[in-house]
Formats: C-alpha cells, sequence, structure tokens
C-alpha cells in the first residue's frame, strides 16, 4: 500500500488502517472518499467478510477467511498472526480455570517472543 502507514512494509501487510485501503481505489476512482472507506470496511466487518483491531493507536482491517489470533510483541510493538489452532490449547486452560470460553479467533494478546517456534507469520 501507500504510505500512509509507513511502519507496515508494503507487500507484507494483512492488517490496514482504512486510509491505506482509500488511497488505492481513491487513485482509481476519485470520487471514493475517506468516510465510504470506512462505511464499506464497516459493512463487510458486521458480515465477517472483514475483522478489524485495535493496535499502536489505529483500527486495522484484515480478511476474516483464515482463523487467526493476534501476538504484539512488547517492546518493539511487532503484529503477529497465530492460526487459530495453535491457541486451542490455552483456551481450554482459560476455559478450565474460570469457565470463561475464548472466542474461536480474533484475540489480541500481546508479551514477549522468547524461544518461539515460529508458528505465528510476522505481519509487520
Amino acid at each position: 500500500m501507500a504510505a500512509a502507514d509507513p511502519d507496515i512494509p508494503r507487500g507484507r501487510a494483512t492488517h490496514l488502517s482504512a486510509t491505506s485501503l482509500h488511497e488505492p481505489a481513491a487513485s482509481t476512482y476519485r470520487s471514493v472518499d475517506l468516510a465510504t472507506t470506512y462505511r464499506n470496511a464497516a459493512v463487510m466487518t458486521e458480515r465477517g467478510a472483514l475483522h478489524k483491531i485495535e493496535y499502536a493507536g489505529k483500527t486495522l482491517f484484515g480478511l476474516a477467511a483464515d482463523p487467526h489470533h493476534h501476538l504484539i510483541r512488547r517492546g518493539r510493538g511487532r503484529l503477529f498472526e497465530l492460526p487459530a489452532s495453535h491457541f486451542s490449547e490455552a483456551a481450554a486452560v482459560v476455559k478450565a480455570c474460570s469457565g470463561f470460553e475464548v472466542d474461536p479467533d480474533g484475540q489480541v494478546v500481546s508479551g514477549s517472543r522468547r524461544g518461539c517456534r515460529h508458528v505465528a507469520r510476522d505481519i509487520r
């Protein structure tokens, strides 16, 4: 995408701000304004095509096709995707200890990354 999100390298971003979604559309279709982009992203989120997360003070939208969770590396602010299947054991522990049932995808977890087996995909 364009330079609106300099923290997200081109070609690797899977979660984009409305501004980053708007720029290529506006360059092709000049009548598309930022409010239209926000409204469309909201509708697509309501219908399950996109999901949204809060990250680094921004609302980011990502495709909801493959269930996944979001890991934020504390201190560096890096955002990683973790396939939902890799989170199921942790969700089971939470449920056993508290009775709280974790949603099957879309969780945002922050922490540090030591000795990781690299099952998460770096998206930033």
